[in-house]
């Protein structure tokens, strides 16, 4: 179980991790305090439906489930940092691509089967930005 320090904290990550993409304007310092482990990455959308980032390791595609548990196992993620980035892999059970992949070609996130060779968009930087979204 999940105790509130724990979801304070996953909830820290995923919004920092995603304001930190979407907000950024101008380069700014790596995050170096991510402490590698497992995470759950929750959307706080307010429309109900399934909100748990999950990474479909079968077809290696990423969508959201209604939950973590039982039959969800790519809704948790390992975050790694290797140094000048960090990989996020899936945790689903299901063989196939399970690292978190940015397709800039094309604008979209999938699973890819590593974080080496072609698969540069494997390779995550995630920054801190003292600058707020517009409208916040």
């Amino acid at each position: 179980m999940f105790n509130s320090f724990s979801r304070r904290r996953i909830v820290k990550v995923a919004v920092g991790f995603v304001a930190g993409i979407a907000c950024i304007v101008q380069t700014q310092t790596i995050v170096q305090a991510i402490e590698e482990g497992t995470y759950i990455i929750r959307s706080q959308g307010t429309t109900p439906g399934p909100n748990y980032l999950d990474g479909r390791t079968g077809n290696g595609t990423v969508g959201l489930a209604p939950n973590f548990r039982g039959v969800f196992t790519g809704a948790r993620w390992q975050i790694v940092n290797k140094g000048s980035y960090y990989t996020i892999r899936s945790c689903g059970t299901i063989p196939g691509a399970d690292y978190l992949d940015g397709r800039t070609g094309n604008g979209t996130v999938g699973l890819a089967p590593t974080f080496t060779g072609g698969f540069t968009g494997a390779k995550w930087s995630i920054f801190r930005t003292n600058e707020s979204c517009p409208g916040r």
